[in-house]
């Protein structure tokens, strides 16, 4: 079964996350009053499992989405990557063709720190170049020089391929925040933050 919905998007699954933690807390805040349990310790606790099992399991139908989502995002970064010609048009890669020996040449005869320097200037958008220039100097300047070709590579890189690769690390962020929202988690830290209050800042109890 197909977890991604026709309907779904990583913005709804976001949604549901902020809805899911919301309904929990408000959940929990109707288990008292004037910050005083208003049920029996026994009854209470029931309460409170109850609506932590309902945010896990909302947690784990979000955290299954956003990973579907970036399970298919990935898949077409890796499958753009994989073939670098189909990123040009053919006009584009008679461009290539044409500036290939040129470019070679003037990287070739570029120092490592000076393409440093060149490349710093195309990421800042002082230097402006086509989809061909870009393409060739991501090809080129890894050859020669082992050196990093992000920006050259986003130059020359489909919209579609970046939409695919932004839309994987954006899912991966929900993936993690979800991690860190759980139950368990948000529990750890509170008694961590509960442990250190006990103590002062020599690290002596307080009290004592």
């Amino acid at each position: 079964m197909d977890v991604i919905k026709s309907w779904d998007s990583l913005a709804m699954v976001k949604l549901d996350i902020d809805k899911a933690i919301a309904a929990h807390n408000a959940a929990l805040a109707t288990l008292k009053r004037n910050g005083a349990p208003i049920y029996s310790p026994e009854i209470q606790r029931e309460h409170e499992v109850a609506a932590r099992e309902k945010l896990t399991t909302e947690l784990n139908q979000c955290r299954e989405r956003a990973a579907a989502f970036h399970a298919r995002a990935e898949a077409a970064v890796t499958a753009g990557r994989d073939d670098p010609y189909s990123w040009l048009s053919e006009a584009e890669l008679q461009r290539a063709a044409l500036l290939r020996p040129f470019i070679a040449e003037d990287v070739a005869a570029t120092s490592a720190i000076d393409m440093t320097r060149y490349t710093s200037q195309v990421a800042t958008g002082r230097r402006k170049l086509d989809r061909a220039t870009a393409w060739l100097l991501m090809r080129e300047v890894e050859r020669v020089h082992d050196l990093p070709v992000e920006t050259f590579e986003r130059l020359a890189m489909p919209e579609a391929i970046a939409t695919a690769e932004a839309e994987a690390q954006e899912a991966q962020r929900l993936v993690s925040r979800i991690g860190d929202v759980r139950p368990e988690r948000m529990e750890q830290i509170h008694q961590n933050i509960l442990r250190q209050a006990n103590f002062n800042a020599t690290g002596q109890l307080v009290g004592q």
